[in-house]
C-alpha cells in the first residue's frame, strides 16, 4: 500500500516540487541548515499550490461531468487524506487526528495491562538465566 500511496502523491505533485523536494533532502544530508530550512519553506509552497492546482481540477471535472461538487470535493479530500490513515483494531479506517490517538492509546493500554509474561531461557553450559528483555543499565540515579 505504501508503494501505491507514494506513487499517488508523486501524481499529484508536479516534477517542480518533486525536485525542490529532492534538493532539500540533499542539502539535509550535507548539513546545509539554512539552504534546507530556504527550500523547506518553498517546497511546502509548492505542495500547497500544487494541490490546489489539483483540487481546482477535480472540481473542473466535476462540473464538466455533471457530477455534485460536494461528493467530488469529499472524495478529493478522502484521497488526500489517505496517506495518514490508520486502521483500528474493528477494521475501520480513520484519518482524524483524535481517533488515531485514541487508537494508539487504547493498543498501548492493552499492551500494559496484559501482563503477559515472557519465558526466559536458561542456557545450559553455565546455568546463567536470560530475561527475555534485556533491561537498561543505569549509571546515574533517577531523578525526581
Amino acid at each position: 500500500m505504501k508503494a501505491n500511496s507514494l506513487k499517488v502523491t508523486k501524481r499529484r505533485l508536479s516534477p517542480e516540487t518533486l525536485k525542490l523536494i529532492r534538493q532539500r533532502g540533499f542539502s539535509r544530508t550535507a548539513g546545509n541548515r539554512e539552504l534546507t530550512s530556504e527550500l523547506a519553506k518553498q517546497s511546502r509552497q509548492a505542495v500547497k499550490e500544487d494541490l490546489k492546482e489539483g483540487r481546482a481540477a477535480v472540481m473542473v471535472g466535476a462540473a464538466e461531468a455533471g457530477k455534485s461538487i460536494r461528493k467530488a470535493h469529499r472524495s478529493f479530500t478522502n484521497y488526500k487524506t489517505k496517506m495518514n490513515e490508520l486502521g483500528s483494531p474493528g477494521e475501520t479506517v480513520t484519518a482524524s487526528r483524535k481517533a488515531m490517538e485514541k487508537v494508539i492509546h487504547q493498543y498501548y493500554s492493552d499492551l500494559i495491562d496484559s501482563h503477559v509474561h515472557l519465558p526466559s531461557y536458561e542456557i545450559k553450559e553455565d546455568g546463567y538465566i536470560v530475561p527475555p528483555v534485556l533491561l537498561p543499565k543505569f549509571d546515574m540515579p533517577f531523578r525526581r
